[in-house]
């Protein structure tokens, strides 16, 4: 029965949908107790296929979401989730429903991406590590989105994934990358001061990196005196002392570069 709510929760009438989401909610809860854990992680294809399935249509994409979540607070069943085969992985497909016309389908793939990516350390870390370049190709994508929301939201993301410091490694090579830095100075230019802001919370951990690569540092060189001009007057009417020490410290860090030499290996 349990399977059978979660696979025909698309079908159902709108009361319907919204009793059995809270069922499932409810089970799902007490799963360790109830003994349904075992359950549902042997069914865990279908029931992420089904609840993904939900998200394409707006009539049941809150619901499908609410349950979706419940899900990815167990780390134990969303261990189940991320061990799904990286095509169909529940990261990536939520992803594509983060650069939707519809807000509330939208927002909702951001809370579920948010908890998946977020609330369990080390098996995120783990995660990350194994699906780098995938992970990050989307999630460049989505922060190159025309949709104002989903950039913002995905900026603000992306900044929790890299300053976690489990997630240590994953950020040393995003920063190493000129790409992703090239990228940060883009959205630092964002006509939204909202998002310039979130991107300068990604662009600092670039600059104050000790060990700079030299193509990132190279980057930085060539367009020192513009970064420092732009940043003189960045977010200036922010009162905020946190961020303006920070700014300081990333304009004086600036300031300090020197024309990079590339080593050379024999």
């Amino acid at each position: 029965m349990l399977l059978k709510l979660i696979t025909n929760l698309r079908i159902l009438d709108f009361e319907g949908k919204q009793d059995s989401a809270a069922v499932v909610k409810h089970i799902v809860r007490r799963s360790e107790h109830n003994g349904t854990r075992e359950y549902l992680i042997k069914n865990m294809t279908k029931i992420q296929q089904a609840l993904l399935d939900g998200y394409s249509d707006p009539e049941s994409a809150l619901q499908s979401g609410t349950v979706l979540q419940e899900i990815a607070k167990q780390e134990v069943l969303a261990e189940a989730l991320l061990g799904v085969d990286w095509e169909k992985n529940v990261i990536f497909q939520v992803m594509e429903y983060g650069d939707k016309k519809n807000f509330g389908i939208m927002s909702d793939a951001f809370t579920t991406l948010k908890l998946l990516t977020t609330r369990h350390k080390s098996l995120v870390a783990s995660w990350l590590e194994k699906n780098y370049d995938t992970f990050f190709k989307s999630f460049n994508s989505l922060i190159c989105s025309k949709n104002y929301v989903t950039r913002r939201q995905s900026l603000s993301l992306l900044a929790e994934i890299l300053l976690e410091r489990s997630n240590f490694n994953a950020m040393m090579k995003y920063i190493d990358d000129q790409e992703n830095l090239k990228l940060m100075m883009t959205m630092l230019k964002d006509k939204s001061s909202a998002i310039q802001f979130q991107a300068f919370h990604v662009f600092k951990v670039f600059v104050v990196n000790p060990n700079q690569p030299y193509t990132v540092k190279l980057v930085l060189w060539k367009n020192q005196k513009r970064l420092i001009q732009y940043l003189d007057t960045f977010q200036a009417d922010r009162e905020d002392q946190r961020f303006i020490n920070e700014k300081n410290l990333v304009i004086e860090k600036i300031n300090q570069i020197q024309r990079p030499v590339e080593q050379v290996y024999e």
